[in-house]
């Protein structure tokens, strides 16, 4: 289409010329010469000449612009392509940098937690916060870089020198103040030895007597045997027959004893609290009964163990009934311990080693402490055992911020439910030292305020009546609002406040339970924290310590026994050796009234 394009345009030319000519031609006057005929010639031929020329202009013009339209058409393509790839890569860089974003936080949340992981291990655990310059210690690895010479320099040129020169403590070795009351040595056997008068030095006179003391510990076991007769009757059954050499001897086999045992009450106790009060190992309790000239099996004494936490079961009975009576103040932990379990199938012989816990009860108001461990349901820690343990209850619980927790309140709404101010600032406590948030330590010092008005109470000896009142103040009302402002606060603007991930928790943490938190000020019988149940619950703890496992759930089972016991005894102020003797003596007699040797019956 275009050549014909091309065609039409140059006959409209070629016609144009042509009757130009003619009109010329026709208003000649005189016909023209031949030289003029020439010229016209080729001045027509000229004017063709440069038609052709710009034909062939016009040709190469139109030639460039299609071309360059193509070449329009192709960068406009790749500008497509160039521009679709920058909105690809811009997508990437986002996506990139929300990553990046998102890994930095998780380094330094996994950077918190490792510091807090290292606190915990090889630190100081106090969360107090009255050493605030406290000395730099130095690792394992700067300590050996200093003992083979390869240390960095120091910067010492930066601190403050000390002056090394050694004085007297201003605290210990100052003048000491009026004598105050003298404890007198005593032991449990005093062997006393008189000197006689029948001589005396010459030249001088009596005044009186004076008392020089030798002590000396005398430890071995003692055993009492006896020869017993033993007699066989026309059937074939035999009996024992003993008759003591002397009359007087009141003594007689098994009377003594704890029943399935040879062990008399005493000794009983004695492994008793050696076990769980003063947390010996079965292996170092191997090593003192060595000491002691003892010759035994320890599963020999772990069965006499056994058997006597099994006559302690019903005092634990009693406990239970008067710890979940109506209108009772329980506070509640839980802690872990391993447990060696087989299970069918598991592959091994002896079974395996699983992480299980242990829940303690505390009333404080009637002195009573439980120890529970449910595991029927392979769910130690699940909301079952707990709650099929308190049944019922109706009164106050207080706690942590667990989930069991949360769901017995939601579950019992009836129960008034107590969250502890110690694990609140706790977390606050850790963002200040790990994370060094500098708003933490405003949380801390405002949640410390909280405690001086609890101290006040006790310093002053204020009734509950008193202690309700004081917590109602203006005081504890504005401080329990700042910081419930500050937080809700932070929380809305987290996005434009730069804090880390354990000030984030410790935030929510306060806020999710704001409720439960203030609970504390309806009674003045309720704590601010639930620090008496931390306290009870750390023989387990230190058990990990000392014994790492339990071989079987019986253990366990003996171990929460025997502590409730001892607990319970000593939140009553009682002497637990002296208290367990006479709870084993009471059962040998026969007593089945829990109530005649439970531990307030030895305090009327």
């Amino acid at each position: 289409m275009e050549k014909d394009q091309k065609t039409d345009i140059d006959g409209m030319i070629m016609g144009a010329h042509y009757l130009h000519a003619l009109d010329k031609e026709s208003l000649a006057s005189k016909p023209l010469s031949e030289m003029e005929r020439e010229d016209y010639l080729d001045t027509i031929n000229s004017l063709t000449s440069v038609i052709e020329q710009f034909k062939d202009s016009y040709s190469l013009l139109k030639a460039a612009m299609e071309s360059s339209e193509k070449r329009n058409e192709s960068s406009e393509k790749r500008n497509e392509t160039l521009q679709s790839q920058v909105v690809r890569l811009q997508e990437i860089i986002c996506t990139l940098t929300d990553e990046i974003r998102s890994l930095r936080e998780e380094v330094s949340k996994q950077s918190d937690y490792t510091k807090r992981h290292n606190k915990m291990s090889y630190g100081k655990k106090s969360l107090s916060s009255r050493s605030k310059q406290e000395e730099k210690k130095k690792s394992r690895e700067e300590e050996k870089m200093d003992d083979d010479g390869s240390d960095p320099p120091s910067n010492a040129g930066n601190e403050p020198s000390l002056d090394l020169t050694k004085v007297k403590s201003e605290n210990i070795d100052k003048e000491r103040g009026p004598r105050g009351p003298y404890t007198a040595m005593e032991a449990a056997k005093v062997i006393h030895l008189k000197t006689i008068l029948d001589v005396s030095p010459e030249g001088m006179r009596f005044i009186g007597y004076k008392t020089v003391d030798e002590f000396n510990r005398i430890s071995y076991i003692e055993c009492t045997r006896f020869e017993v007769a033993v007699y066989e009757d026309e059937y074939g059954i035999r009996h024992d027959f003993y008759r003591p050499e002397d009359s007087n001897d009141a003594r007689r086999p098994k009377t003594n004893v704890i029943s399935g045992t040879p062990c008399t009450p005493e000794f009983l106790a004695d492994m008793v609290v050696n076990r769980w009060m003063l947390h010996t190992p079965n292996h170092r309790e191997n090593i003192r009964m060595r000491i002691d000239k003892f010759t035994s099996s320890e599963n020999s004494r772990s069965n006499w163990l056994k058997i006597g936490a099994k006559l302690l079961k019903p005092l634990c009975e009693h406990f239970k009934k008067k710890l979940l009576k109506m209108k009772s103040i329980l506070n509640i932990d839980e802690t872990w311990c391993r447990v060696r379990i087989k299970y069918k199938g598991d592959g091994t012989k002896l079974g395996k080693y699983l992480k299980k816990y242990v829940w303690v009860l505390v009333n404080k108001l009637d002195g009573l402490v439980y120890f529970l461990y449910d595991n029927d349901e392979n769910d130690s820690r699940g909301c079952r055992p707990i709650e099929e343990f308190l049944g019922d209850f109706k009164g106050s619980i207080q706690s942590d911020g667990y989930v069991v927790y949360r769901h017995l309140s939601r579950t019992h709404p009836e129960n008034v439910h107590l969250l502890c101010w110690a694990h609140v600032r706790a977390k606050f406590k850790y963002a200040e030292e790990i994370s060094k948030d500098p708003d933490a330590a405003w949380f801390v010092e405002q949640i410390g305020l909280l405690y001086m008005v609890e101290a006040e109470n006790i310093k002053l000896h204020r009734t509950v009546d008193e202690i309700k009142l004081r917590r109602s103040r203006c005081d504890v009302t504005k401080i329990l609002a700042s910081l419930h402002f500050r937080a809700e606060k932070m929380i809305k603007n987290g996005k434009h406040l730069h804090y880390g991930d354990l000030m984030n928790k410790a935030l929510t943490y306060m806020l999710n339970g704001w409720g439960e938190l203030q609970n504390y000020r309806m009674d003045g019988h309720y704590t601010i924290d639930n620090m008496i149940a931390e306290r009870v619950i750390r023989p387990f703890t230190v058990n990990r310590k000392n014994s790492l496992f339990y071989s079987s759930e019986q253990g366990v089972d003996v171990a929460a026994t025997y502590l409730t016991v001892i607990e319970t005894a000593k939140m009553h102020g009682l002497e637990v050796r002296d208290y367990l003797v006479r709870v084993f003596r009471e059962i040998m007699n026969g007593n089945k009234d829990c109530s005649t040797y439970a531990p307030e019956a030895f305090l009327a």
